[in-house]
């Protein structure tokens, strides 16, 4: 069963339309990012929030999100982009589980900032690119994640995850320790289902995208 998750769009290279109406329906909230406000309009995807610095907000986009009754979160912080601001307000503001598109293409010195940014949260992130998910594990939490039996999929540490337990794949893991490099790159799905947790450190989950929407369960 889908769990409730926040909705993020950045700027970058978005998912396809259905994928994305898919993703809006279940948002419990749908956040903009403020270079992103304009293509969400044009999208038809009408964001609960915009936030960021605004210093690359479209002015007329703007006008009509707020008019519309949209709410504008300015966040001036230097050290961090709007992304990064967005997932640090989400995380104060009661988010658990957020899903970020856009977070990849474009500028490679952005991508990496933000899937170093959705690495460095608290909370469970996803980014869907076109081509690949990117899944940001939290420690002491088991996942039953959904999968095709012969899905390729790596688990990347950040620097250092201990305690990890995989089953359903065709290098299972008890208890095991990943150091950040090729450690982890191109396991394989046996089964319909992965068995994932791991109990200190930083994950990524890396596979594929799948046309259907992917299902999962965890557990605290």
């Amino acid at each position: 069963m889908q769990t409730m998750y926040d909705l993020v769009f950045a700027n970058g290279t978005w998912v396809d339309r259905r994928r994305i109406s898919e993703l809006c329906r279940g948002a419990t909230r749908i956040v903009a990012c403020d270079g992103a406000l304009q293509r969400c309009l044009k999208a038809e995807v009408m964001p609960s929030l915009v936030m960021g610095d605004m210093d690359s907000v479209d002015p007329e986009a703007l006008k009509t999100f707020t008019a519309s009754g949209g709410e504008a979160v300015s966040l001036f912080e230097q050290n961090s982009n709007d992304l990064a601001k967005a997932l640090g307000w989400l995380e104060q503001n009661g988010g658990g589980r957020c899903i970020v598109v856009g977070a990849t293409g474009g500028d490679p010195q952005h991508e990496w900032a933000n899937l170093l940014s959705c690495a460095a949260s608290k909370m469970d992130v996803e980014c869907e690119s076109t081509t690949q998910n990117y899944r940001f594990i939290r420690p002491e939490v088991t996942y039953s994640i959904e999968a095709r039996k012969g899905m390729e999929f790596s688990l990347f540490a950040l620097s250092e995850a201990r305690g990890i337990n995989l089953s359903g794949a065709t290098y299972p893991l008890t208890d095991a320790t990943l150091e950040m490099g090729s450690q982890g790159l191109h396991n394989m799905a046996e089964e319909e289902r992965i068995e994932l947790s791991f109990k200190q450190g930083h994950l990524m989950l890396m596979h594929p995208r799948s046309d259907s929407t992917a299902g999962e369960t965890s557990e605290a």
